[in-house]
């Protein structure tokens, strides 16, 4: 393969640049906005090493939990950049105990983690002035959390000490299908790409690569937009702890500290809304469901509020990461949904590993999964 063209500048599409840069392959990335203008510049950098599990999906987020200190130690050498990763506990508030939470431990302790049930006295030992109604919480010894900003500098930083050609405000990038079979990839109005006869092209720009696609047979990428919000909060979290815990709508919140002394706190989840841009009424609710940790806080704690557009693949089985089935050289990066940021480096080295050396990538991760029972 003489070249590889990524289209999408977040956490994947940039590892999926430097994972082919690795190879030896020329590589250019094209990004419409700005680097990490997406998904992952809005994400809240949490990395959940998740239980046991057979499906693909939950090996996908386990082995990338497992190769991320190797990851950001690579980074740091390939671009001069470090990203800490800070590594702490965690606990999962139950306001109900689970029908059998020693089936539920076991799934944690069968994955390698040190994890327990503790009561209600202890939840309020560890939070501090607690006023939610959790029975019961698991402790989970191991859990991380990294500042996306500083991944996606670091990935940047990798990717050009590569050689990796990095092109921002691109404005609209889109493929079309060529004769033969191929695919044409426009930039703007300025010039077009082919892909084929040595050349591949990955979309990996979120909730965008459904855009970049749009009316290539055999239909529209299954992709959907779900935005987010979040903040940051300026008193300090549950020592070294991220707490995550449910309302009553059944909406997740979570709550992790930073290595700057902020605390994060996210995230909405909507379906409508899906413009990507923050609200009065997204921060109304965030404080809101804070309180059930922090009753005190106020809009005034709040130093930053932001959101995003996250890409959720509209089939079972996990993100998209696969061939386009009727192109040649085209490929899919994309609808890892609110797990981009811990499953990318692996997410790269399977779908290079395929690109390049014809690998097996899990069948649930394609196009059909779904409609085939994945």
């Amino acid at each position: 393969m003489e070249k590889g063209w990524v289209v999408g500048g977040g956490v994947v599409g940039l590892s999926v640049a430097r994972e082919l840069a690795l190879r030896g392959v020329e590589v250019g990335l094209l990004e419409a906005g700005r680097i990490g203008g997406g998904a992952s510049g809005a994400a809240t950098g949490l990395l959940a090493r998740p239980p046991v599990g057979r499906s693909a999906w939950m090996e996908l987020r386990r082995s990338s939990w497992e190769i991320y200190p190797g990851f950001l130690a690579a980074l740091a050498k390939e671009g001069g950049e470090a990203v800490p990763m800070l590594r702490c506990g965690a606990l999962h508030l139950h306001r109900e105990p689970p029908t059998n939470p020693g089936k539920l431990l076991g799934r944690w302790l069968d994955g390698g983690h040190r994890a327990r049930w503790v009561g209600p006295a202890e939840i309020r030992k560890v939070i501090c002035g607690y006023v939610g109604d959790a029975e019961l919480a698991l402790e989970v010894e191991e859990e991380g959390f990294v500042d996306p900003r500083s991944l996606l500098s670091a990935l940047k930083a990798a990717c050009l000490a590569l050689g990796v050609a990095i092109e921002e405000d691109c404005g609209e990038v889109r493929f079309e299908a060529a004769r033969g079979g191929g695919t044409t990839l426009r930039v703007g109005e300025r010039r077009a790409e082919g892909i084929g006869n040595g050349t591949v092209a990955v979309v990996a720009a979120g909730w965008q690569s459904a855009m970049a696609t749009v009316g290539l047979p055999p239909a529209r990428l299954p992709l959907a937009p779900v935005q987010g919000e979040a903040i940051a909060l300026s008193i300090p979290s549950p020592p070294l702890r991220i707490i995550r815990f449910e309302d009553d709508a059944g909406i997740g919140w979570q709550l992790a500290p930073t290595p700057d002394g902020t605390t994060w706190f996210g995230s909405i989840v909507s379906a409508e809304g899906t413009h990507g841009g923050r609200s009065e009424e997204g921060l109304d609710k965030l404080l809101r469901a804070a309180r059930c940790l922090l009753p005190d806080v106020s809009r005034s704690d709040v130093v930053r509020h932001w959101a995003g557009v996250r890409p959720k693949a509209m089939r079972r089985g996990g993100p998209l990461l696969c061939r386009w089935p009727t192109l040649t050289g085209l490929w899919i990066a994309t609808g890892h949904y609110r797990s981009g940021i811990i499953c990318a480096p692996q997410s790269a080295r399977l779908l290079v590993g395929a690109i390049l050396d014809g690998e097996e990538v899990p069948a649930s991760f394609d196009w059909d999964a779904g409609t085939r029972g994945g």
